[in-house]
């Protein structure tokens, strides 16, 4: 029986039979690093394998180190990302040989860097960098110079996705670059929902919508041709136990004393889920942003026995509360939409 190998897995398997050395030849360090990096890992010593990572390792930071000081010595501002990816990929390589066997490191000449403080330095003039840019071109009133701040500002999320301030900026570039959204509710949970939830998380005042924000629907219109949906999905619904504490204490005075037993109730819906921008003629999610929301019963009322004048003032209060029964799942299901609406509201600036 013949065997036919077709010329793309014949060349997968040809590359990934390449030595280390043969890597080398080719200027490929970093592929012969991580090559000769795991024959040392397991076992092998084999002075081939040593020397193609030292030549490999030395190699690849020369080149790294080299287009370092290419882009320090160019004085441009943008520099700073692919600053970093250098900086990064040489870190990496020193990592990579701090975890050989002693014994092996032992027959290597290399002295492993410590370039902690310079790529960090690196990244946070690239996350300033990208992070002004897109406050400037968010000052303009020009769509395109909103989703040029919106690349930007991707680009920062890469580095650092938390970065001060990112997700309402993104948020504010993506609105200033559209017309018309279409804001909708999708239940992803699961769960059935009390009726006029979705009422309630897509009540919004459209009659006061600030300047400069696309106008907006919360149903769809036939002759409109949306720039993004945005759609607030619900993930999951949490509703805790009931939760019932009893504390009992005596209070005393020059009048006598009283028992007094303190209860106190408790009970929470978690709303968890996302906000995401679709942009609406590929159908593709260009961000999400995730909400986490709760409405939280808690009541605290006392009941007592005995002299009621050596009550404390705190506890006269709480005697003269009525006692509360739990509320039902669907009432603080219902109060967390109204929260997840002012959420909402307020991620999007309405």
């Amino acid at each position: 029986m013949k065997i036919k190998i077709s010329f793309l897995a014949l060349t997968v398997l040809i590359l990934g039979c390449a030595s280390p050395q043969h890597l080398v030849d080719q200027k490929r360090y970093d592929e012969a690093l991580v090559k000769s990096y795991n024959k040392l890992q397991q076992g092998s010593e084999s002075i081939k394998f040593i020397n193609s990572f030292v030549t490999s390792y030395h190699a690849a930071n020369q080149q790294d180190h080299d287009s370092i000081m290419a882009l320090k010595a160019s004085g441009k501002p943008d520099i700073w990302s692919a600053v970093y990816q250098h900086y990064k990929a040489m870190n990496s390589r020193s990592v990579l040989a701090k975890k050989l066997p002693k014994s092996v490191v032992n027959q290597m000449n290399i002295q492993t860097i410590d370039i902690e403080s310079e790529m960090k330095a690196a990244k946070n003039k690239a996350e300033h960098y990208y992070f002004t840019l897109a406050s400037v071109l968010l000052q303009s009133d020009r769509k395109q110079d909103a989703l040029a701040a919106f690349e930007y500002l991707a680009a920062l999320k890469n580095l650092n996705s938390s970065y001060p301030g990112l997700d309402a900026a993104m948020r504010k570039a993506l609105l200033k670059s559209a017309n018309q959204v279409l804001i909708g509710f999708r239940n992803s949970s699961g769960v059935i929902l009390p009726d006029g939830f979705a009422d309630k998380v897509l009540a919004f005042n459209l009659d006061s919508i600030p300047a400069g924000f696309p106008q907006v629907d919360l149903q769809p219109q036939a002759a409109k041709q949306y720039d993004y949906q945005l759609i607030i999905q619900l993930n999951d619904i949490d509703i805790s136990p009931e939760k019932r504490e009893e504390v009992k204490f005596v209070e005393k005075n020059s009048s006598g004393e009283a028992q007094i037993t303190d209860y106190s109730l408790s009970k929470s819906a978690a709303l968890t889920g996302k906000l995401s921008f679709v942009f609406s003629s590929e159908k593709r999610e260009v961000y999400t942003a995730p909400f986490d929301v709760s409405s939280v019963f808690s009541y605290n009322f006392a009941r007592g026995a005995g002299n009621e004048k050596a009550y404390s003032a705190a506890t006269a209060e709480l005697v003269k509360k009525p006692a509360l029964p739990f509320p039902a799942d669907h009432s603080l299901v219902s109060d967390a939409a109204i929260k997840l609406n002012k959420t909402i509201a307020l991620m999007l600036g309405l």
